[in-house]
């Protein structure tokens, strides 16, 4: 699972008042654990978060394990 997070107004984190919000990555791993990514943009539109764009592929190679809790993923009927 992939989705964009805008900042609202007034919100954003210095140093760089041009990010525009945060993509999250997470992944039910099941038996072999979940894992967890983010990444602060600055795109001027909601970045592309499909699963196979560049930006999340690469969320997927620096990926950490969630240590405690987990994650559930539920496809919508």
């Amino acid at each position: 699972m992939s989705f964009y997070y805008p900042f609202g107004a007034g919100s954003v984190p210095p140093p760089n008042p041009a990010l525009t919000g945060i993509v999250i990555y997470a992944h039910d791993g099941g038996a072999t654990g979940d894992t967890i990514a983010f990444a602060p943009v600055n795109a001027g539109v909601i970045p592309d978060c499909s699963l196979a764009s560049p930006l999340v592929t690469g969320l997927k190679l620096t990926a950490l394990p969630v240590t405690t809790g987990g994650i559930t993923v539920t496809p919508r009927a």
